[in-house]
This record gives structure tokens, C-alpha cells and sequence, in this order.
């Protein structure tokens, strides 16, 4: 990883998440504003499990959806926004009236009117929920994105996307395909103590995108995932579905089932078990920092990218950790709070970094916790900040990120 940009690299933080001017058009049945907290994009919405469906069309303002019950379902409407795309406000929604979904296999299509107030420049696209009798809501599916045609009464056409769909891959520790507009991805990697985990997670395309499209920098990225909310669903489908691959079904071992220590290391090995590549490899650049969703979905990252994600995991519930980014010459690592570090790791060596200590983990080499590549500590960002600078080291650093861009830049 190289670090020729870092020291610009501004502390600054946009939330990268929703404002939210939506208005609620459904009061007299009571989804509008729970619609539009579930796309706010704080938190992940659940998705619906005995319910799945499809955008079938989009013709205007009237979406098409296709329902199937997966489970007997009660009585069960069709919630649909239209929001800006990627990942911007919710422009308008509307519902379909409920239809029955009696026993698995049963399925209805039904058609929803999204009021508009005339032309509007630029891309959209239509989010699904379900909502039950008791007005709960679940995510169901999405659209693609559209723009509309000169006026809105003559239409909608597809628009062009941030990004194109990732390729399917399936290899042995890491899987992805495109279902829908959702990646299925899939994950294996073993722990500390050689059992081997298993794994399966869904992404929403145009959360992808949305990731595409934010701004990124080092710091800038490291605070953002701190607090993204998918780590911290990642590391809540970790704990509920990630299983050990056994013969043995029926004593089946789950994350849930893990003390905090086992679980501290199940996750820093999660992050050391993804492909470790340079970004001049795998996307033909000197220097971009991945969001934790652009990891995740590409499976693979170096030392700089797999710092965001082990920061966001850490940072999520049971664990919660306090975690600083700590910089050697051309590499990255993280430093996690003494006091958040489970005691079973009371041995190892801590870093005094501006007057606290951290115990440095590596998420890019499958080193023990505690251990790091042997080099010094030139720089460490955490708590909206800088908490350390080297100035004479950082110089050499800087001397060896210059080798590194003139090795893989001129030389080759």
C-alpha cells in the first residue's frame, strides 16, 4: 500500500448518509414515515423473509411488482419509494392495497402509483417493501435507475449506472453473484484455532454504487467506516449466520455461540482471510482507498482497504472498539484501545500513541494479534484526528512510496 496523499488527506467527515425530505402521503394507514426511516440509510433495513418479489415493470410512475410467499403470509402490501440514485433522498412513494399470500407458492402482481409533481432532471429508482397488518416494514427488492423523458407523462427510460455489475466468481474462499439487483456473496476463512467458517451475505446494487460514488480519502474513509452501517451488519449476519463447515449438522457451531476473545479473533481473521492484492492490480490505479461495500463485494483489498473494514467490524456491536489507523512506510495497519482488547490478549504489546496505548492488529497479514511488520509507527489517525507524527520517519516514508510508484509506474 502506498501513501504518497495521506498527510492531505482532510479529517474532515460528510455522513455519507440520507437527509431525508420526505413527506408522508400514507398517514391514514401509517407506512409513509416508516418507509422513509427504513431507506434513511442509518441503519440497514431487515429484509422480508416470507415474502419475495421482483420490480416486474416500470412504466412512469406506475412500478409493477411481483409477490411470492416463501412461508404462509398474512394479508400484505406492496410499500414503494422512488428516491434519488444512488443514494439520495426519497422523492415520493405509494402502496398497493393488501393482497393474500395464504400458503408457500402463492403469488399476486400488483401495480403502484408513485405520485410526481412534474419533470424532474436526473437519475431515480424504486425501493420495495412489504408491510404486514401490523405495519411492519421489511426491504424486498429495487430497481434499476431511470431517468425521465422530456416530460414525465411521456415516461421513464433506463439511465446509465455509476458502475457496471461485478463479474460472478466462485472460488474457494470467496464467492459472488448477481441475483437481481443484490450480490450474493459468500465468504470462508478458518480462525485461530483452524476451524473453517462459512458464510453467506447479500449486498443491494445500488448500495454498491453508492459506495462507488462517495468521495474517499484516508482518513476520510477510516472515520466513515467506523460507524458504516453495513460492517455493522456484516458482523451481525457473522454472529447469527456464520457457521463451521462440518459433516456434523447437527452440532452445528455459530459465532453467536463464541466467547468475546474467539470473537475478536473470528473477525480479525474474516478481514485477513480476503484477498490481499494492490490496487495497481486490481483496478489499475496507484491509490484508492475502498469503502467497507466496495470490499466487500469486490472480495479482495490491501492494507488500506482492509483497515477501513476491520475498523468498521471491531467498531460494531459486541465488540465496539475504539480504533486508530496507524501508518508505517508503505503499509497500514490499526491500532484497537488497550482497554477494549479482550484480556486474553493482556500479553501482547501496546503502542503509546499520543499519550494512549493501542494494541496493534494487521488486518492484510495473518499475524497474531499484537503482531506488526517490523517498522516504525510514522503515523496514527483516530478520535477525529491526528494522534501521532513522526516527522523524521514519515520522510523516509515518503522516500520508499516514491520507489514503490516509479517500481510499478516506469519501471514495468
Amino acid at each position: 500500500m502506498n501513501r504518497r496523499r495521506f498527510l492531505g488527506a482532510t479529517a474532515a467527515v460528510t455522513t455519507g448518509l440520507l437527509g431525508n425530505s420526505f413527506a408522508s402521503r400514507n398517514a391514514g394507514i401509517g407506512i409513509g414515515s416508516g418507509v422513509a426511516r427504513a431507506a434513511s440509510g442509518d441503519t440497514v433495513p431487515s429484509r422480508a423473509t416470507d415474502v419475495g418479489g421482483r420490480v416486474a415493470a416500470v412504466d412512469g410512475a406506475t412500478v409493477t411488482v411481483d409477490l411470492v410467499a416463501r412461508d404462509a403470509a398474512g394479508p400484505t402490501r406492496a410499500a414503494v419509494v422512488r428516491r434519488e440514485y444512488p443514494d439520495g433522498d426519497v422523492i415520493a412513494d405509494g402502496h398497493s392495497e393488501p393482497v393474500q399470500l395464504p400458503e408457500p407458492g402463492a403469488s399476486a402482481t400488483v401495480d403502484v402509483e408513485i405520485p410526481y409533481g412534474g419533470y424532474e432532471s436526473g437519475r431515480w429508482f424504486y425501493e420495495v417493501y412489504t408491510v404486514d397488518d401490523a405495519g411492519s416494514l421489511a426491504y424486498l427488492c429495487e430497481s434499476a435507475p431511470y431517468r425521465w423523458r422530456q416530460r414525465a407523462e411521456y415516461g421513464a427510460d433506463r439511465a446509465e449506472r455509476v458502475t457496471g455489475g461485478q463479474e460472478p466468481i466462485q472460488g474457494p474462499k470467496f464467492g459472488r453473484r448477481m441475483a437481481g439487483n443484490d450480490y450474493r456473496l459468500r465468504y470462508r476463512w478458518h480462525d485461530s484455532a483452524d476451524r473453517d467458517w462459512d458464510l453467506q451475505y447479500r449486498l443491494r446494487r445500488s448500495v454498491h454504487e453508492a459506495a462507488v460514488a462517495r468521495e474517499r480519502g484516508y482518513a476520510k474513509t477510516f472515520e466513515e467506516s467506523q460507524t458504516n452501517p453495513y460492517a455493522r451488519d456484516l458482523a451481525s449476519a457473522i454472529s447469527s449466520d456464520a457457521v463451521v463447515e462440518s459433516d456434523d449438522t447437527e452440532s452445528e457451531t455459530t459465532a453467536a455461540d463464541l466467547p468475546a476473545a474467539e470473537w475478536f479473533d473470528l473477525v480479525v481473521r474474516f478481514v485477513q482471510g480476503l484477498r490481499y492484492s494492490r490496487d495497481v492490480t486490481t483496478l489499475g490505479r496507484y491509490d484508492y482507498n475502498r469503502t467497507v461495500e466496495e470490499t466487500l463485494v469486490a472480495g479482495v483489498g490491501d492494507c488500506k482497504d482492509k483497515t477501513h473494514l476491520l475498523a468498521g467490524l471491531l467498531g460494531a456491536p459486541p465488540l465496539s472498539c475504539e480504533t486508530a489507523m496507524l501508518f508505517q512506510p508503505a503499509h497500514v495497519l490499526i491500532g484497537v484501545a488497550s482497554a477494549d482488547v479482550p484480556d486474553r490478549y493482556d500479553d501482547r504489546e501496546r503502542l503509546d500513541l499520543g499519550g494512549r496505548e493501542f494494541v496493534p492488529v494487521d488486518g492484510s497479514i495473518r499475524f497474531d494479534v499484537g503482531d506488526y511488520p517490523d517498522a516504525p509507527v510514522t503515523a496514527a489517525y483516530g478520535d477525529d484526528g491526528w494522534i501521532h507524527y513522526d516527522v523524521g520517519a514519515i520522510g523516509s516514508g515518503l522516500d520508499r512510496n516514491l520507489n514503490d510508484w516509479f517500481e510499478q509506474n516506469v519501471a514495468n
